[in-house]
Formats: structure tokens, sequence, C-alpha cells
């Protein structure tokens, strides 16, 4: 059994690795959030339950359900498949008024009258009440202000909790830039669209035909950024199939995805014989090695929840904004400037970049006096500037410049480090000066010597 002060330990623990990766990064976490997300703050049904609603919804008694669940081993997809014919007698019959008139024509793909149903009940479950038992929880996922969020789910809550991201959905995933901040990916479709829907059997192997380029663009994510995957039980098909997607890839790091968190919810973690720290993904049909992510196992998401809005911005920040003007200096790079005769000053723009306060009245982003503008790196930027893929090798040329110097760099606010308070607790990130970028670089050169 799992006692309450190894727990608190086992909290503590996973928080700082969490802060130090945020702060190694220097980027904000992508959330990957399942249908458990919903059904904890909506109180909105399972894949099976939401099937079973339709199922009651045109008039299938609960025991031949449940024969066409056990039918098909209570697999989703499979007993969406069979509910299509039932689904579309009702329509041409006792149910033709339920649906649009357009639906009725000879082209219309029969199972849309399925997904149809299905998007009017989740429509029921949108929007978190203004208050309600788990609002503090709600309150840090919104403050949590993640750089993205993934999902399967149909429903419209994570449209909800942040209002100013930009939709994307289904497969349109495939042209988009995951560079850009504030983007929300509904990967099976939404309710919004209900033809868009992976809810059949036919749907999910048309997906599984597209969903090695869907995690060829996620693979920036789970490359470079911190993910949280939330909603989802250990083993979630949907979170395997993506993840093991990027083995080959990640062959390198020995199977660890450290910057990925799975995390477990339990009713009691303190009935637990021990607490999980990693969870292994089975790889690739015919492949031996498996994928391992890091899990936290917990009954109460509010601590983790916290630590990830404590490190959030405490600077008021426009998402929409953001994105587009990100967007727009892309289309200017790639698109305006080779097929446009647009006419650039380029000394004026070399400057600028030379210059962070000039270059942030350009953008007008306020506060320029911010010391940021002297500490404008964090350490995975320090170690890129060497040459290195991350902020590994900065780490271990730090090391060695706090044994030569007779000082620990990080330990305090000194000309080469500072550390910026972040959120509303002790949380800080750490930043570092140009100075410092140039110190690692002489004792880099003296280890290549």
């Amino acid at each position: 059994m799992v006692t309450a002060d190894a727990y608190e330990a086992y909290k503590a623990k996973n928080l700082l690795a969490l802060k130090e990766l945020l702060d190694n990064t220097g980027t904000r976490p992508v959330l990957f959030l399942g249908c458990g997300i919903t059904k904890r703050y909506l109180g909105a049904p399972s894949w099976l339950e939401l099937l079973a609603k339709v199922a009651s919804h045109i008039g299938i008694p609960n025991d031949r359900f449940n024969f066409l669940s056990q039918r098909v081993d209570n697999d989703p997809a499979s007993l969406g498949s069979e509910l299509v014919d039932p689904v579309h007698e009702w329509a041409w019959a006792a149910g033709k008024n339920y649906f649009p008139p357009t639906y009725f024509s000879a082209t219309t793909d029969k199972a849309l009258f399925l997904k149809f149903i299905v998007g009017e009940i989740l429509k029921d479950f949108g929007k978190v009440p203004d208050k309600h038992a788990l609002q503090d929880e709600t309150d840090l996922l919104r403050k949590a202000r993640p750089h993205a969020i993934v999902t399967t789910n149909f429903d419209t809550l994570v449209e909800e909790l942040y209002p100013d991201y930009e939709l994307v959905v289904g497969e349109r995933i495939i042209p988009m830039s995951m560079s850009i901040m504030g983007e929300i990916y509904k990967i099976h479709g939404s309710v919004s669209d209900p033809s868009s829907l992976v809810l059949t059997g036919k749907d999910y192997d048309r997906f599984r035909h597209k969903r090695r380029y869907i995690s060829s663009k996620l693979m920036t994510y789970f490359a470079e950024y911190p993910v949280i995957i939330m909603g989802y039980g250990l083993g979630d098909p949907n979170v395997n199939a993506i993840i093991s997607d990027l083995g080959e890839a990640m062959q390198e790091k020995g199977g660890l995805l450290d910057n990925v968190y799975y995390i477990e919810w339990v009713p009691d973690v303190l009935a637990l014989p021990s607490l999980k720290e990693e969870h292994a993904i089975p790889g690739e049909e015919g492949s031996h090695s498996a994928l391992r992510v890091k899990t936290i196992v917990t009954s109460d998401f509010g601590w983790l929840l916290t630590g990830l809005a404590d490190v959030s911005s405490p600077v008021p920040m426009n998402t929409k904004v953001l994105r587009h003007l990100a967007a727009r200096v892309v289309d200017l790079v790639r698109v305006d400037v080779p097929k446009n005769p647009v006419e650039l000053d380029y000394k004026k723009i070399e400057s600028l970049t030379d210059d962070q306060e000039q270059l942030a009245m350009v953008l007008g982003i306020g506060n320029v006096t911010n010391p940021n503008i002297g500490y404008p790196y964090v350490l995975t930027q320090v170690g890129q500037k060497l040459g290195y893929p991350g902020w590994h090798g900065a780490k271990k040329l730090c090391k060695i410049a706090n044994e030569t110097l007779g000082f620990d760099i990080q330990a305090g606010d000194n000309e080469y480090h500072m550390a910026f308070k972040t959120g509303t607790k002790n949380a800080y990130t750490s930043k570092y000066s140009k100075s410092f970028v140039e110190l690692l670089r002489e004792f880099q050169e003296q280890d290549e010597d």
C-alpha cells in the first residue's frame, strides 16, 4: 500500500521534473486530451455509453444493444458499424423529421445519420457550468495556456476552455505548421461537422491510412515539447497507435520519451501497491522494442494542473494575435518574398535582429525595458546556439564553467543568469544572457582542442 508521505514525495518529484523540463525546453506543454476529461468535467458519456444512447434514441432495446456489443467484443468502432444500418432504417421511417432534408439524397453516406445523432447528443455537453464542483481544475486548465491541444474527442469542451485558440479538424492537420501556438487539433473530427467523425470501422480504416501523415506532423510536438496525456486509460489504442508511429525516430533515445507524461487517474491512489513511474507502449507489429513514457498516477488533477499553471507566462497574452503574427511572418518568408516583388530593407531588418529593444517596439510588444531582454535565452536555446540539439550539451558545459569559476552560475542572479518569477507561487524560470553563451562557447572550444 502507498503511504501518504510516499505519495507527497512522488508528487514533489514529478512537479520538479516537469518544471525543469519546461525550463529547459523553453516551451509551453502540449495537452493530449481524451474522453475522460469531458466525462470528468461535463459528465459526458464514454464512447460505449454514447453508442448506447444512440441505440436508445432509435428504440433499440437494451438487451439487443448488449448482444451487439458482446458480438464485437465491446469494440466501439465495430459497434458503431453495427449501428449504421439500424439508424439508417430508422432515419427513413420514424426519424425522418429529425435530420436535415439534404441527408436524404441518394449520394449521402448512410453512416452520416449515425454521426448526426452522436453530434446532437454531445451538443448537450458543450459548456462547463459557471459554478461546479471541479471549477478550480478547469480554471487551472485555462491558466496553463498550453502551446496546443491534441484530442480524439468529438465534443466542444476544449474549444470552450480555450476560445481564442484556432480549431483544426480531422485531416486539416496535415498542412498545418506545428510551431505556431494556439491550435486545437481534433484528429477524430468534431460535432461541428458530423461527416468528420471517426466513428465506425470504415472510418477507422480510413484514419489508419492517414494516421502516418498525422503522426509525422505530431512528431514536432513529441520531439520538442513537453506532452501531457490526460483522459485516456493506459493502453488506449488511439494513443498507442500514434506513439508507436514514432518508434523509429526515438530509437536514439533508448526508447524513452522523457518529455511525454501519461497521467493515469485512479479512484484511490493510496490503495495501490506501488506508484508507477513509467509505462511501456508496444512498438509496431514485428518490432521487439517498446517505447516508454513517464507516468504519473493520481486521484486528483489539482496539484498537477497547479504546477503547470504556475509556470505559465505571468504576462497576459492574446494567443490569437501571437498566432496570426507568427503565421504572417512565416508567409512573408515562404510566400511573399520568393513569389512577389516585395521591397525589403535588409540592413534595417538585420539591425533589428541584433537589437532586442527595437524589435520589440516594432512588433508592438510592451515593456521593452524588461530584464528579459538582457537574458533572452532558456537553456535549450543556449544549447542550440552552441550547435547542440537541445539543452543537455549546454548543461554539461555549465558544470565545467562552475568548476572553473568556483561558483554555481545558476544558484543566483548574475551577468550570466537570472531567475524570473512565473505564476503566483514560488516558481521560477532560469534565463541566460549572451555573455553566458560566449562563456560556454569558450569552454566548448577548449573541450574540442
